[in-house]
């Protein structure tokens, strides 16, 4: 294979970064797979999974329990209060306002 002038010039070795690149893209392979492995929501094999914080009951709570009763009865009529009997009060027209003086000085 006939390299370009420019990749000659410049150092360029075709198989030289080959074992880099081909462990990278294994590593890389390693990697994805493993995330793609986590089952969100499901039990794996060993590796955590992604679910929701409250979909899991953490704090222990007392079930709920309710005690019905009888209702109490009605309490005696209450007594009429006393009538108090209200004077009218008496409407006064409005007294008039001091008049205002200006002063400059």
């Amino acid at each position: 294979m006939k390299l370009p002038e420019i990749m000659r010039t410049a150092g360029y070795e075709p198989g030289r970064y080959q074992g880099r690149l081909a462990f990278a893209l294994a590593l890389s392979l390693l990697i994805h797979g493993l995330i793609l492995s986590l089952q969100f929501g499901a039990a794996g094999f060993g590796l955590p999974g992604l679910a929701m914080p409250w979909g899991e009951r953490r704090a222990h709570s007392w079930d709920l329990s309710v005690r019905l009763a009888e209702r109490p009865s009605a309490p005696a009529a209450p007594a009429a209060p006393p009538e108090t009997v209200l004077a009218p009060l008496e409407v006064l027209p409005p007294a008039a306002a001091p008049p205002m003086s200006c002063a400059s000085g």
